[in-house]
């Protein structure tokens, strides 16, 4: 299978809650923020080429982001 695989991973303050981090203006660091996963569900739920899974690790939030390129009109 074709695939290309993104981790991100970022720092985050206090407590996450994993069913609001995909609301807009979602976020433990402050006003003015959270809008980034939100517009990254957007995307993902308008298409059958992404996928995502999510986990805490230490201080860290981490998301892959799954990209399946098979059977798309382009290859790699």
């Amino acid at each position: 299978q074709q695939k290309i695989i993104l981790v991100l991973a970022n720092s985050y303050k206090g407590k996450i809650n994993l069913t609001k981090i995909d609301e807009y203006g979602y976020s433990t660091k402050g006003k003015k923020r959270g809008i980034g996963l939100h517009i990254v569900k957007t995307i993902l739920n308008d298409s059958d080429i992404f996928a995502q899974e999510r986990k805490v690790y230490e201080e860290y939030f981490v998301q892959e982001l799954h990209i399946n390129l098979k059977n798309k009109w382009f290859s790699v």
